[in-house]
């Protein structure tokens, strides 16, 4: 969880020219993953980048992206 606050405070313009989505904890109160867009390209950080998803397209990243349905999936 530190990482993740130290992506927020020292790279800021990284995060600030890409889109991103949040999966939070609501029972907990916590983020537990982040989804970053970056071209055809989706990050998936939790504590560590878990997963990177590379897209034909951006339109088809960012599809992923807003919806995260599997019909998307690379």
């Amino acid at each position: 969880m530190k990482n993740l606050i130290l992506i927020f405070l020292f790279i800021p313009s990284l995060l600030l020219s890409q889109k991103f989505r949040f999966d939070v904890n609501t029972d907990q109160g916590y983020i537990e993953t982040i989804y970053i867009l970056d071209g055809n390209k989706v990050f998936n950080i939790s504590e560590t980048i878990d997963e990177i998803y590379l897209f034909s397209s951006s339109s088809l990243a960012k599809n992923y992206l807003q919806t995260r349905r599997s019909k998307y999936y690379p």
